[in-house]
């Protein structure tokens, strides 16, 4: 049995070219969920003694929470509010990398390449008295997409 991952300095990155290999990492990533889905297409027909589906359209909502930190320059270190929203405000399209752990892509450690995305929910302020400010963002998938998982990029 392997050993388990603990999950505490993933890999969040993002690009505006969908050809690059050159990403920004995220700065200040509290929680990342990505939950891949498909459809679930009616598929039954008379005579079935069960409902039955087809797997139809993929859906990935990825959810994103940081440390707001209101920096005026984006870098790998902070200015999530000011790349947040202008990513929302632009309706930029983007693509997102992703994996478990900040360190070489492997077989162990694979990337979860996602392109484009956009960002089509932003809370730019989430807390209450006495806790630290965090903002939240939901990317979704944007027209036409491209899902990888790669053990070598």
């Amino acid at each position: 049995m392997a050993d388990p991952t603990v999950f505490k300095n993933a890999y969040i990155a993002l690009t505006t070219s969908t050809a690059s290999t050159t990403y920004l990492e995220m700065p200040g990533v509290k929680s990342i969920s990505i939950p891949f889905s498909k459809a679930e297409l009616p598929n039954g027909v008379m005579g079935d003694s069960a409902e039955v589906f087809h797997p139809g359209l993929i859906s990935v909502p990825i959810s994103v929470t940081m440390r707001q930190d209101f920096t005026t320059t984006v870098s790998a270190s902070g200015g999530s509010d000011k790349l947040l929203w202008g990513l929302f405000n632009g309706e930029t399209k983007v693509k997102m990398k992703v994996r478990a752990v900040d360190t070489t892509v492997s077989g162990t450690n694979p990337s979860y390449i996602m392109g484009p995305v956009g960002v089509f929910s932003f809370t730019p302020l989430d807390g209450s008295h006495g806790t630290l400010l965090e903002q939240k963002a939901e990317f979704r998938l944007r027209s036409p997409v491209t899902i990888t998982r790669s053990t070598s990029t």
